[in-house]
């Protein structure tokens, strides 16, 4: 059985991503920046090297502060999910965490409330993940255009689709863990309306 408020956070968890880009953002501009000074040094041809400088910069600089707060977020995710499968046995857990993901509803309380558990925890962390998903979506989308414009026109299109492609997984997976949380809470009308 689970204790504790289900739905409670630990401190932080919005503000920890916000204090964790800044520095990987910089890290990774300078790296682009970098690889523009050494194509000078190496070809000779200074504006080539300034616009590869450039467009690394602004792929290398956003890449990585992404990078850094999904890393924050699931360390604080992982936190809060290890203290409800701790108090589990190892048949219990398997059971409970694919019960957070599909399947039947478990009839054991105690596999039923970490299952629940597991799945508010999941749809947590994605509706914190949102609006840096849906940042992300839109710098793959303005960093295609800029490819297509400085170096391959078939870069406007793979920004696009992999923009297209961040926003449906994380509407798609948004929809299916509420309707999970539901199913598990007993909410049957409330995982309907969330096909809606």
């Amino acid at each position: 059985m689970v204790t504790g408020e289900p739905s409670a956070r630990p401190s932080g968890p919005r503000s920890a991503p916000a204090r964790s880009w800044p520095g990987a953002l910089v890290v990774g501009s300078v790296f682009g920046l970098l690889t523009g000074a050494h194509w000078t040094l190496t070809s000779g041809a200074l504006l080539e090297g300034l616009a590869v400088g450039v467009v690394n910069a602004l792929w290398f600089g956003p890449v990585l502060a992404v990078l850094a707060v999904l890393a924050v977020l699931g360390t604080w995710h992982a936190r809060r999910v290890h203290p409800v499968l701790d108090a589990l046995p190892a048949e219990q857990r398997r059971a409970a965490k694919r019960a957070s993901r599909r399947g039947p509803v478990p009839a054991d309380p105690g596999v039923r409330d970490a299952a629940r558990e597991l799945a508010t925890r999941q749809l947590d962390l994605v509706t914190t993940l949102r609006p840096w998903a849906f940042l992300g979506a839109g710098l793959l989308g303005v960093l295609g255009l800029l490819g297509g414009v400085l170096l391959d026109p078939l870069l406007v299109w793979v920004g696009l689709a992999l923009a297209a492609l961040v926003v449906a997984a994380c509407l798609v997976q948004g929809v299916r863990l509420t309707r999970r949380v539901a199913a598990l809470r007993g909410e049957r009308a409330l995982a309907e309306r969330a096909l809606e």
